[in-house]
């Protein structure tokens, strides 16, 4: 199961699904029309993506498609998370850290409570939702998990 996730995330920014196999050692004869898919969709995201932001700079001129897209995710990630961390922040969390896709939070010197926790879910889902919206992106394109440390 691991091993498939890491194939979609792989083939996501530019890894062929190639080079996936030698790299896991699986066969090369293996097939999957859902991942062959995937990264043919994938190969025309990352050229739109790459074309979108050419336009909005021509100073990343240069840099591959692959590169283009990978900023674009990261910066989107970005906002996404402060979106996320003001939400907690009105419901009195500390931010203890942003680490790539999650946040350490906390109150003050105390553990969350279950209730606590069920509505710290609800917020993260709520800004999530609404980050989701602002993007015109399908729900679900993007998820969260809270969980208790």
């Amino acid at each position: 199961m691991k091993a498939a996730k890491q194939l979609f995330n792989s083939v996501m920014f530019g890894r062929s699904i190639a080079k996936w196999k030698r790299v896991e050692k699986i066969q090369a004869t293996a097939k999957s029309g859902l991942a062959e898919e995937f990264e043919k969709e994938m190969k025309r995201a990352r050229v739109l993506i790459a074309e979108k932001e050419l336009k909005k700079c021509r100073a990343t001129s240069g840099k591959s498609d692959k590169t283009l897209m990978a900023e674009a995710v990261s910066r989107e990630e970005e906002k996404i998370m402060l979106k996320i961390q003001q939400r907690l922040e009105k419901l009195v969390w500390k931010t203890g850290a942003l680490i790539h896709d999650a946040i350490i939070v906390q109150k003050q010197g105390q553990e969350p409570e279950s209730a606590e926790q069920k509505e710290l879910a609800e917020a993260v889902e709520t800004a999530l939702t609404e980050a989701m919206e602002e993007r015109g992106w399908m729900r679900g394109t993007a998820r969260a998990k809270v969980a208790k440390m």
